[in-house]
């Protein structure tokens, strides 16, 4: 359970993560290994903290802590040097310190770990503190053991090198020739990162690239070796087969998955910027709707989307607090210009599908939508760089969501038995695409920002 935990946040579900490390809990308590008990709070450390909630990743290290000072050797020195890093982030840098003193003073200790991704060899150790000093401020230091711990790697046997960390590590060697103003080295030091094969590119690895482009100097961002970093990065990310957010429209789910979970980044109070096709003016749409909306009103484990907020998710941009004073104008200038001459778009909705996560309506054909979404995604890089632009370039699957799942481990063959009896298709006119606002602690509500038309209006 452990190792599925683990892997759940590799692949961008730190929601399942919790689940399947709460269980291991237990296990490991039954079994009273002081070892495993570390592990698990180590992997739910993991899992909080590419969750944006950095707190609780800060109270899971501490405890795991506790229980790998029992077993000491590298059980504790992961746990201590996940401490100091996250004592580092959270900006407690005395106490970040000592542990980084803590984690390189201990001894060897019990050789019954897991192993694989819970171990903790040397070069491991070692990204770790690089990582704890580029927080604090010390390129070099972090460079220097980032250089150690890739050199280390490198000369493992194929089978015993740990190309995850490997990648993560060469990150942090990017990180600090960034931060040591040297943009040479960092574009160096990133080429063979950006060789990952698609099927090795977990998400914490994306999240990484995406913090590295927020960290060029604005006055480099747009020329030079800072415009290569974020398009080399941009293009890397748009050949990713992978979406946040958006789950395979396909039939091949068998279990519900709650829609709920918080994404990376999201938390109560936070808003985010998007473009969306807003359907709530469409009569077809709701006429639909209505028909359909008493047989998703009997279904517990479904939230029914209220009319006024339906819509067709189509590109972020980024959270609101991350974004200037000035920037969502700018960009909405931008796309204003490119969709102009679109002309209005005719697609049809439907019929109705259940995926893990919802039920919604397809949207067929999707190429005049995706052309719209790739103009979208223009003026951003217009405004920002290509390597800022959120989100993959691929897998854009539209629809419109009906309903989302509440729960999660419920079958779906009688949901889709239900709704085959929903066999319409509507056809809709799209006619301008809108910036909205979006928060998600009632539900998905927005306030929309402003519209672009896609054809000039005549006199």
């Amino acid at each position: 359970m452990t190792f599925l935990a683990w892997v759940s946040t590799d692949l961008g579900r730190p929601d399942a993560a919790e689940g399947h490390a709460r269980a291991a809990w237990h296990f490991a308590e039954e079994c009273g290994h002081s070892g495993l008990l570390a592990w698990v709070c180590k992997t739910r450390q993991v899992a909080a903290y590419w969750d944006d909630r950095k707190e609780n990743a800060l109270r899971h290290a501490e405890h795991g802590l506790r229980y790998a000072m029992r077993a000491g050797g590298e059980t504790e020195v992961m746990l201590a040097s996940t401490l100091a890093l996250d004592y580092a982030r959270l900006g407690r840098g005395d106490e970040a310190r000592i542990m980084l003193r803590h984690a390189q003073e201990v001894g060897p200790g019990r050789a019954d770990y897991p192993g694989g991704p819970l171990s903790c060899a040397p070069e491991r150790a070692l990204s770790y503190w690089a990582d704890a000093c580029l927080v604090l401020s010390d390129p070099c230091q972090a460079l220097e053991m980032a250089s150690r711990s890739v050199e280390i790697s490198q000369g493992r046997p194929g089978r015993t090198r740990n190309l995850g960390t490997e990648r993560m590590t060469v990150l942090h060697m990017v990180r600090a020739h960034i931060d040591g103003g040297a943009l040479d080295g960092a574009v160096e030091a990133l080429a063979p990162v950006l060789q990952t094969p698609p099927e090795a590119r977990a998400a914490p690895l994306l999240l990484q690239l995406a913090e590295i482009v927020g960290r060029i100097p604005d006055a480099s961002r747009n020329g030079g070796q800072g415009r290569v970093i974020k398009e080399a990065i941009g293009a890397f990310c748009d050949e990713t087969p992978y979406t946040e957010g958006c789950p395979p429209l396909a039939g091949d789910d068998i279990e519900t998955r709650d829609h709920w979970w918080w994404r990376p980044g999201w938390r109560p109070g936070r808003s985010f910027y998007t473009w969306h096709f807003l359907v709530d003016d469409q009569p077809e749409v709701h006429d639909l709707v209505a028909r359909m909306r008493p047989d998703l009103d009997d279904v517990a484990i479904l939230d029914p989307i209220p009319p006024q907020w339906l819509h067709m998710t189509t590109q972020g941009v980024g959270f609101a607090d991350e974004v200037g004073e000035e920037e969502p104008a700018a960009i909405g200038a931008a796309v204003s210009e490119r969709v102009a001459g679109l002309g209005s778009i005719r697609v049809t909705l439907g019929p109705v599908v259940a995926d893990a996560e919802g039920v919604h309506l397809p949207v067929r054909p999707v190429e005049a939508v995706a052309a719209a979404r790739r103009l979208v995604r223009e003026a951003i890089a217009e405004v920002w760089g290509q390597g800022r632009v959120p989100e993959a370039a691929e897998g854009f699957r539209p629809h419109v969501s009906l309903a989302y799942v509440n729960t999660s481990g419920v079958p779906l063959a009688p949901l889709r038995e239900m709704l085959g009896r929903h066999a319409d298709a509507v056809p809709v006119t799209l006619s301008c695409i809108a910036l909205i606002d979006l928060n998600r602690d009632e539900g998905y509500r927005w306030r929309t920002v402003l519209t672009s038309p896609l054809s000039l209006r005549t006199a």
